[in-house]
């Protein structure tokens, strides 16, 4: 087995030899030297390319070498900038320094002169303090000499009242079992009942009557709207007088009007008649 080995493969050498022989035999004459050629001219491309890639990375240096010198520039002048700033800090403390000594010497000096004004302040003070006590007691006494004219003049304002709508009770005569009861009111001589009922009663009846309770209860609606502007009363009802025609005005029922106004729609009228004739009896009973 080894011999058969070893022939196999001294016959596997004589192939390769004569293989070897027959290729280099084969080739023409020029062609080692072309082949140099030609791994001369790949090694200068690889060069060439090689030189580039160097003077890319060249000027990538220059420039970072350019920036860095620009900042170390600008890092001298920062820092020659810094030192002479520290050198106007250091002189402004120091004037600093002074002012806040002549400062502390100027406070010494006016709380003196403070503790000084106040001692003269208390007593002026005090002065006014009483000039204002009197001058209020003053006041007060005016505002009261002012009420007192006041009050007088309301008062002769409302007798001159009873004098231009004079105003009486009506009572019956007395008997064994009663004592005076009040039948009615007049004023101005116009006949007044003295329920609501009565007043139905004189309405429906019609005729003098009618407009004589029509003409009395203008009368006493003029004579309330003088009584208020004359003691500066607010009527919580505002009646607008016109003699025998006058009316009354629930405000109530006027602002839901004028709500109801706003949007659209209809409302009844706020005004309430204080006389029967030619007027809704239902008005005219809310109104009384």
């Amino acid at each position: 087995f080894q011999s058969a080995s070893l022939v196999m493969a001294s016959s596997r050498h004589t192939k390769r030899t004569v293989s070897k022989r027959r290729t280099t035999n084969a080739k023409p004459p020029n062609t080692t030297s072309v082949y140099s050629l030609l791994i001369q001219h790949r090694k200068m491309q690889d060069k060439r390319e090689q030189i580039r890639v160097f003077d890319v990375e060249l000027e990538v240096l220059r420039k970072r070498s350019l920036e860095i010198m620009k900042r170390r520039e600008q890092s001298l002048r920062t820092q020659a900038h810094l030192m002479q700033l520290r050198a106007l800090v250091t002189k402004q403390t120091a004037l600093l320094q002074e002012e806040r000594k002549v400062i502390e010497k100027r406070k010494e000096t006016l709380m003196s002169a403070c503790s000084v004004i106040q001692k003269n302040v208390t007593f002026i003070s005090y002065k006014k303090v009483l000039d204002a006590i009197d001058s209020y007691h003053a006041d007060r006494r005016s505002l009261q000499t002012v009420n007192r004219k006041l009050r007088l003049r309301q008062h002769k304002m409302c007798r001159q009242l009873l004098h231009i709508f004079p105003f009486r009770r009506v009572r019956t005569a007395p008997t064994v079992n009663q004592s005076l009861q009040t039948a009615g009111y007049e004023i101005r001589k116009m006949s007044l009942p003295s329920g609501i009922d009565e007043l139905l009663a004189v309405a429906s009846s019609g005729g003098q009557e009618e407009e004589k309770m029509a003409l009395g209860l203008g009368y006493i609606a003029h004579l309330c709207t003088l009584l208020s502007r004359y003691l500066q009363i607010p009527l919580r009802h505002s009646i607008i007088c016109k003699g025998s025609r006058s009316e009354i005005i629930d405000a109530f029922a006027e602002a839901n009007a004028f709500a109801l106004m706003q949007r659209n729609q209809k409302s009844k009228s706020p005004k309430f008649p204080l006389y029967s004739k030619g007027a809704d009896r239902k008005l005219f009973k809310k109104g009384v």
